[in-house]
């Protein structure tokens, strides 16, 4: 048992820091059409995905046509979504506002739990209330005070959170949703892939053997901390799940601050200071509900 608290932890640890250091991987495809570089993660990720499930999950492609017909505008809807919050956080990365990205990131666990209130009636507890409340402050002021609006970060959050909100209708895992949604989207991607062949814009296979090797690598970079992540929600119980995921943005802060040196524009160190404080007091309330109970 201890065993698997430990394994629990290195894969968490393993695709929390993976997720985190990823500016790195995109900030290299920085001269490449953020679009295309969807596109070529929406492809190389549903051929990944597809041979994962192979491996652990054969019945569920046998089964795939009656998942596409009991969960279809759940996952359609959702690849939407994805498609959005992965086009906006590229282009996050590759336009040097990678500090912006991070605040997304730390917005939209509390996102979560104001749209569960919302839409799941989900009682919130006092603290959790004020965390709310501390980021919509955090928000508002640089808006009212400073005529600014971190708008790469709420598109992130916002849409990733809807997109939680909604795959909780759909009865079907990670992985396989995930597969599902990348199946819808492929044509879009393959065919955009196409047109930008015919004008003669594709950067895969015209901007050299490295740029073509990262964009064939998007489909690892997507679905090897996802592995890791779903290995290690068995292992580990949620609340542990959910303070290590600070992990990811944590490290884009370091990055976009010391080794890409972006600059704070007026009133964000305040937002980034509400957000925390407001995740300070979830994590604190979360570490005394674990005492109470095991992994």
């Amino acid at each position: 048992m201890a065993s698997d608290k430990k394994t629990g932890l290195l894969l968490a640890g393993s695709a929390f820091a993976f997720w985190g250091l990823t500016p790195f991987y995109f900030k290299t495809l920085s001269r490449v059409s953020p679009i295309e570089t969807v596109s070529h993660r929406i492809i190389w990720s549903t051929m990944m995905l597809g041979l994962f499930l192979v491996a652990i999950h054969r019945e569920f492609l046998i089964d795939i046509l009656y998942q596409v017909k009991k969960h279809g505008w759940v996952l359609g809807a959702g690849a939407v979504l994805l498609s959005v919050n992965w086009l906006t956080y590229i282009y996050a990365v590759v336009t040097s506002r990678v500090l912006e990205a991070s605040l997304g990131y730390f917005i939209n666990p509390l996102v979560n739990v104001g749209l569960g209130a919302i839409f799941l009636r989900e009682k919130l507890t006092r603290i959790q209330k004020i965390a709310v409340a501390l980021a919509a402050i955090g928000v508002s002021q640089e808006i009212i005070r400073f005529g600014q609006f971190p708008t790469l970060a709420v598109i992130m959050a916002g849409t990733f959170g809807v997109y939680g909100l909604i795959r909780k209708k759909a009865s079907i895992g990670g992985s396989e949703g995930l597969f599902i949604e990348t199946l819808l989207l492929f044509p879009l991607a393959g065919g955009y892939l196409i047109y930008m062949q015919s004008q003669g814009l594709l950067a895969f296979g015209y901007q050299g053997y490295l740029i073509t090797l990262l964009l064939f690598s998007a489909g690892l970079i997507t679905t090897l901390p996802l592995i890791w992540f779903i290995g290690a929600a068995k292992k580990l119980s949620y609340s542990i799940i959910g303070m290590m995921q600070y992990i990811a943005p944590t490290l884009m802060g370091i990055l976009g601050y010391w080794i890409y040196q972006e600059s704070f524009p007026s009133g964000r160190m305040i937002t980034f200071s509400l957000v925390w404080s407001g995740l300070l007091l979830v994590v604190v309330e979360s570490v005394r509900h674990m005492r109470q109970r095991p992994y």
